[in-house]
């Protein structure tokens, strides 16, 4: 089951979240903690963090060569499948990449225009509610 989804630039500003579950959380805060993992995977390894699994929930991550300060991650429970999850993350990142692609400038120092952030979560809802 699919839970939220991220986008948050290297600095830890949350540009973007959508909510899926019936509960969500402190988006702020959940952004924050992910980009602390995320900026601690990069001391050990070049590219940062892939996933991060608790218990019961798994945050898979990705970056786009083209606007490579920003941090995408998707949230699931622990059971769903993670070839789904890669191909709807390459969906929303494609997307991304050519709705915001005049814009990676200003996303990438947390700048965002609010109209065009809710026509993009129509794009993210429509890709992470596909069955």
């Amino acid at each position: 089951m699919l839970k939220s989804f991220y986008i948050f630039n290297k600095n830890g500003a949350l540009l973007f979240n959508h909510e899926i579950a019936a509960n969500p959380s402190d988006p702020k805060l959940v952004g924050a903690f992910l980009s602390a993992i995320s900026s601690w995977a990069e001391m050990y390894s070049q590219s940062g963090v892939a996933l991060f699994m608790t218990g019961s929930m798994k945050f898979l991550f990705d970056q786009s060569y083209y606007a490579s300060d920003l941090i995408f991650c998707i949230a699931s429970s622990k059971e769903h499948p993670d070839k789904d999850l890669h191909e709807r993350m390459s969906l929303i990142l494609e997307n991304f990449l050519h709705f915001f692609w005049e814009d990676r400038a200003s996303l990438e120092q947390g700048i965002i225009s609010k109209e065009k952030i809710e026509q993009f979560r129509a794009l993210v809802q429509e890709f992470l509610n596909k069955e």
